[in-house]
This record gives C-alpha cells, sequence and structure tokens, in this order.
C-alpha cells in the first residue's frame, strides 16, 4: 500500500512525499527491497537538493533558513558529512549570536545616518 502510494507520488514529481510513502513501507515491512531501493534514490537525491539550496542560502547570508535546509538534509541522510561539517562551522562562528545580531544593527544604522546626513549636505549646495 504504501509502495504504490510512493509511485504514485513520485510520478506525480512530488518526491518529498514518495520518499516518506516508501520509507513508511520499508518501517512495516524490512525486507520489500524495491522500497528500500526507491527510498535512497530518492534520500541522496533530495538530501543533495537540500545542502545545495542551503549552501545557496548561507552564501546569500540567510542563515536561519540555511540551518533549516541543512537540518532537512539530515532527515534524509543522517550521515551526510559536508552538511554536519556546515551546520558545525555556522555554530561555531557564532553566526546566530544575539551580540553580532546587535553589532550588524548598529552598523546599518550608522550607515542610514550617515547616507541621510550626506544627503541633507547635497541638497543644500544644490539648490539653484
Amino acid at each position: 500500500m504504501h509502495y504504490k502510494k510512493g509511485f504514485e507520488f513520485y510520478v506525480k514529481n512530488k518526491f518529498e512525499d514518495a520518499a516518506k510513502e516508501y520509507k513508511t513501507a520499508v518501517k512495516y515491512n524490512s525486507g520489500n527491497t524495491s522500497a528500500a531501493l526507491e527510498y535512497r534514490k530518492l534520500a541522496d537525491d533530495l538530501s543533495q537538493k537540500y545542502y545545495e539550496f542551503g549552501m545557496s542560502l548561507y552564501g546569500k547570508g540567510d542563515f536561519v533558513k540555511a540551518k533549516e535546509y541543512l537540518r532537512t538534509v539530515l532527515t534524509y541522510k543522517p550521515d551526510k558529512m559536508e552538511a554536519k561539517r556546515a551546520l558545525e562551522k555556522y555554530n561555531n562562528d557564532n553566526i546566530f549570536t544575539l551580540t553580532n545580531i546587535i553589532k550588524i544593527a548598529k552598523m546599518q544604522t550608522k550607515r542610514i545616518r550617515l547616507y541621510l546626513k550626506a544627503g541633507s549636505t547635497v541638497k543644500k549646495f544644490i539648490k539653484y
């Protein structure tokens, strides 16, 4: 039943749902080698996809979503070392500490003030 549902989801390109059904099929029948094989293939593909999304988001500075995607990788492939290392690195870099967030906010505030001050000075000189 779950194997059949997994196949139906797969045909509809609903790969996450298909993987879930294949995994359930294996859980209820560990001898279901077809479901195990399909799950392994999907888990490899999905974990790589989520890993690439996570690293892309990290490169763009969206650290929170990057971390979510990397955690999702480990739900499909708990032994995927690249994702484990990336999560360790992010945690060790203390990117998410409140102190760093406050520092960034203060820097941005200073930049905005300088920009606004420069803009008002320029306006004084441009008067006709």
